[in-house]
Order: structure tokens, then C-alpha cells, then sequence
């Protein structure tokens, strides 16, 4: 027997993905409009452009997360481990901001069970 779809609960769980990806996209934005902009550090011209893609890839998936939040949180997690990734196999900068990708993947690991919850939730509508 199913169990009867408690909307509330629904709505926080959404409510949830939504701000953890919306406060990964602030903290992108911020990286790239106050971080980056050093005349002395050689990937500026790259980095900030990217960062800020970054910044806009988190906003769109925090808008994407009503209908898909576990797929979007999925994604926003990967795009988190495959930047460090990247910018090793493109000798950049590997560890510049460090402490923020970790917060990052803390933060997206948290919403991982409520986004797959609404996910099923959303599904059974």
C-alpha cells in the first residue's frame, strides 16, 4: 500500500535542493567577482569566465530543481568534483578555493536524500 504524497513535506524537501543550489550559485558569483580579479594570478582571464559559468550553471539547475531535483543536484555534485579534476589536467590553478569546494560538496551531499525523495514524489503525481 502506497503511502498517501504529504505536499508540506514535499515542498520543504524542494524548498531545500533549491537554496543549497542557489547558495552554490552565490558563492560561484562571489568567487568570480571578488577572488579571481587578481592582476597577478595568470588564469584571471580564464578563470573568472568560467567561474561565473559555474555560478550560471548552479542558478539555472536551482530553477531546473522543481521538476528534477534529484537529477539536479546529481549534476550540481558532479560539476563540484570535476572542476578540480579539470583544472588539473589543464594546469591551472587546482586547488584555488579549496575550502569552498568542500563546503560545496557537504552542501549538495546534505539535499542528496531529500531531492531523491521528491523526485519518487513528484514521479507518483
Amino acid at each position: 500500500m502506497e503511502e498517501p504524497l504529504d505536499t508540506d513535506l514535499l515542498r520543504k524537501q524542494l524548498k531545500t535542493v533549491r537554496i543549497f543550489l542557489f547558495i552554490m550559485a552565490a558563492v560561484s558569483f562571489a568567487s568570480a567577482i571578488i577572488f579571481v580579479p587578481d592582476p597577478y594570478w595568470r588564469e584571471t582571464p580564464v578563470g573568472m569566465p568560467l567561474t561565473l559559468l559555474v555560478a550560471l550553471i548552479y542558478f539555472l539547475l536551482a530553477l531546473w530543481a522543481r521538476k528534477k531535483p534529484y537529477t539536479a543536484i546529481l549534476i550540481g555534485l558532479a560539476l563540484i568534483l570535476i572542476i578540480p579534476v579539470s583544472l588539473v589536467l589543464l594546469h591551472l590553478a587546482a586547488f584555488v578555493h579549496w575550502p569552498s569546494k568542500i563546503i560545496g560538496i557537504i552542501l549538495l551531499g546534505l539535499g542528496v536524500g531529500d531531492a531523491r525523495d521528491a523526485q519518487k514524489k513528484l514521479r507518483s503525481l
